[in-house]
Order: structure tokens, then C-alpha cells, then sequence
């Protein structure tokens, strides 16, 4: 089990028309909707019974991933900022921040390092898309005890096991995706590798009970 859960989801971030702007020129997209079934079936989500769930959360993509954070049993708490050096796209505003949520399962200060004076902003320079600063793996390390789990991840990290279709699978403490693919949501967005697992997912079919704007739903027919 894992006290420390961060992720990166691939928010379905479309831009730019045919010159493609967006993530999904540079990695495979899925619909908020189906994330919880691809993380409970991943076979490596396996929070413990007090936890700490780091998110990193796009604008656009603020509302769905306040759902996404509850629909996997988290309570929303608070969140960092990370303030970039320099602007990315956008309509109204030009982004050059972007927000790291935090969820608790269970009890909270069970988990948490008896750190003070954390701060709410990383100031750490933009890399190549998507990837994250050190800064911000550091800021967990400091508030949240492990073990840590890191899903969504582009490159493996001592002391963290790492799971996602862009890590080399050879590297120490990676989780192998699997060998079998869930094709996203939508024709044309892509693949993203996954594995199944019928035991993850009878472990936490509590996921598939989700909740829709303004009221309960179940969406686990939506998953067929």
C-alpha cells in the first residue's frame, strides 16, 4: 500500500487545429470519465488507508479533476502552484502556472512529516511538455511520508515506484504497464498502455460508483 500517490492524468488538452498545439501531440489523451477505471484496473493503485494523493491539474481541466480526486475516495484539502518562467497558450490568459492539488484518505496528519513552513508556490522554469520540476517532487518528499506511488509518470525516481507508457520499464522500482492496451475514449486520440486487472478492479469497484454535476450516478456501465 501506498501512504504518497502522485499523478499526472493526460487531461484531454486539444489545441492549435491542424498544427496541433495541445497534449495530444505529444502523448495519448483519455476522457475524464474513464480514469477511474483505468487506475483502479492499472494494478498498481493501492492506497493505503491514510493517504495523501498529489494531482496536477490543467486549468481547463480544474473541474474534472476535483472529480476525478473524489471519485477515487479522496477529499479535497488544498493545492500548490507551480509559477513557470515563461507563458504557455490561452484564449483569455496566457498560462504560466499550473496547480498541484492535494487529496487526504483517512487521516491526514497520519501521513504527513512534521515539516513546517512548506511553501504553496514552486517557482521552477518550464522543461519539455508536460514534465514536471524537481522542486515539486521535492515539496512532496518533504510533507508526505512513503511509501510513494507515482502514476502517469515520464521518468523513474529513487525511492518511488513509477507506472505509466513512457518510463524505461527496466529502470529500478518501475511497474511495468502491462502488455495489454485500453484504447482511450474517441476515435483518434490514441492509446495509452494499461493492464487490467480484475482483482484492482474488484478490489476498488467502489470507483466505478461516480457521481455526475449535482448529483449521484453510476457510470460503470460506461466502462463496457
Amino acid at each position: 500500500m501506498y501512504s504518497c500517490i502522485l499523478m499526472d492524468p493526460p487531461w484531454q488538452e486539444r489545441g492549435g487545429g491542424k498544427i496541433k498545439r495541445g497534449a495530444d501531440r505529444h502523448y495519448p489523451l483519455v476522457k475524464t470519465k474513464a480514469m477511474p477505471l483505468l487506475i483502479a484496473g492499472s494494478g498498481v493503485f493501492d492506497p493505503a488507508p491514510d493517504c495523501h494523493l498529489w494531482m496536477w491539474a490543467t486549468n481547463n481541466f480544474l473541474p474534472d479533476a476535483l472529480w476525478l480526486m473524489d471519485a477515487l475516495g479522496f477529499r479535497y484539502l488544498t493545492n500548490a502552484v507551480w509559477c513557470k518562467d515563461r507563458m504557455g497558450l490561452g484564449q483569455y490568459l496566457r498560462g504560466q502556472h499550473e496547480l498541484l492539488l492535494l487529496g487526504v484518505q483517512g487521516s491526514g496528519p497520519a501521513v504527513r512529516t512534521a515539516a513546517r513552513n512548506l511553501p504553496s508556490v514552486i517557482r521552477a522554469p518550464r522543461g519539455k511538455h508536460s514534465a514536471k520540476p524537481e522542486e515539486a517532487y521535492q515539496l512532496i518528499e518533504a510533507r508526505t511520508f512513503g511509501p510513494r506511488l507515482e502514476m502517469f509518470s515520464r521518468t523513474a525516481r529513487q525511492g518511488w515506484t513509477c507506472w505509466g507508457n513512457e518510463v524505461d520499464v527496466g529502470a529500478a522500482g518501475v511497474a511495468q504497464p502491462g502488455r495489454k492496451r485500453a484504447e482511450a475514449e474517441e476515435g483518434g486520440v490514441g492509446r495509452i498502455e494499461c493492464s487490467p486487472s480484475e482483482e484492482g478492479i474488484s478490489t476498488h469497484t467502489t470507483l466505478l460508483q461516480q457521481y455526475e454535476w449535482g448529483g449521484r450516478r453510476d457510470y460503470s456501465n460506461d466502462f463496457d
